[in-house]
């Protein structure tokens, strides 16, 4: 067994390719997400900007409604990445749930979500 970067690959090739696919597509994601923080802060002041020129005081009444409830479902919590470890498991989990045939079919979901609103 071959432990690297804080993961432990079992030495056969398939295996070795796998975590190593799984890794980088991890490390991407990574990169994906700082880019999508970057888009994120162009998109609030952008917000921000348009919000400041508005002159509606219940469109501002709305949005206020809307952050104050937005606020209070997500508890303000910070995202923290989650570990390599972290990852495996969860992927292991996933392989597991679909192997036992705990799915949802992507329609099922869609109607499901159409009941939301």
């Amino acid at each position: 067994m071959l432990n690297c970067e804080g993961y432990n690959i079992l030495a056969t090739g398939s295996k070795i390719r796998k975590q190593r696919k799984i890794a980088t597509e991890f490390n991407n994601s990574v990169f994906f997400d700082k880019k999508l923080k970057m888009d994120l802060e162009a998109r609030k002041i952008e917000f921000i900007q348009e919000f400041l020129k508005l002159q509606n005081e219940e469109a501002i009444l709305r949005l206020e409604k809307v952050l104050k409830k937005v606020k209070k479902l997500s508890g303000n919590k910070e995202i923290q990445p989650m570990s390599i470890t972290e990852f495996n498991k969860r992927i292991d989990k996933s392989m597991k749930d679909s192997i036992e045939g705990k799915l949802t079919e992507v329609n099922d979901l869609m109607a499901d979500i159409e009941k939301w609103s």
